[in-house]
């Protein structure tokens, strides 16, 4: 871990000796660990309001990301109930795309009272709230990926990627055997996520004034 200093919140205790239990990390511990005979300060929490002090704690970590990810919840399915909050979490996702595109992108368009009876829905919680969720259909030969949509602060923590092996899963489980999605042109860091993913370009179309990509994924 790196250095979590200087101390960013009156949380933190003014000589940086308050680390994270990693056995319960969303709760602050006082204490100094030590590796190496040298000390090191560290924080980490998963309270969203938080957040920002994850800055100073060494992201690339593999046991900060582990830590991360041990207080999210199991991906669970929709329920009725979910609708203002699926609708208001889709919008918070995508609402930085609107000075990029000029319009609302499509999946803020969406009835999702509508739409939760004809879709399939999963969820995943962190402290009970909403962070993200994935919106699938399958087709006749693959699963399609309608939405993915991730709350802006837990955005490169894991989510998207955890959402879409979820949707993977669910194609296999349905006997099929590849996914597929669409997005906007100039979503380029989604472009990009999904080709970490392993997901190829399969054609271009215009759509809703602009230029959707559409791309596909064999499964193994």
């Amino acid at each position: 871990m790196r250095y979590a200093v200087p101390p960013v919140s009156d949380r933190v205790a003014a000589d940086g000796s308050w680390t994270a239990d990693l056995r319960l990390p969303w709760r602050w511990t006082a204490g100094l660990a030590r590796r190496r005979r040298r000390a090191h300060s560290y924080i980490v929490s998963l309270e969203p309001n938080l957040w920002p002090l994850l800055t100073h704690c060494g992201s690339s970590s593999a046991m900060f990301r582990c830590a991360i990810m041990t207080a999210f919840t199991d991906i669970r399915p929709a329920l009725a109930t979910d609708v203002a909050a699926v609708s208001a979490l889709t919008r918070r996702a995508y609402s930085p795309w609107i000075a990029l595109t000029g319009r609302e992108p499509l999946p803020m368009q969406v009835d999702y009272s509508e739409a939760m009876q004809s879709h399939d829905f999963a969820l995943i919680e962190l402290s009970g709230k909403l962070v993200g969720l994935i919106e699938t259909t399958p087709e006749s030969d693959c699963l399609l990926i309608v939405n993915v949509a991730v709350e802006p602060f837990s955005q490169g923590r894991g989510v998207g990627r955890r959402l879409m092996a979820y949707a993977e899963d669910l194609a296999r489980s349905q006997g099929l055997m590849r996914t597929r999605l669409y997005t906007n042109k100039l979503f380029a860091r989604n472009l990009q996520f999904y080709a970490t993913l392993g997901y190829g370009v399969d054609r271009e179309e215009a759509l809703n004034g602009g230029i959707a990509v559409h791309l596909s994924k064999q499964l193994a």
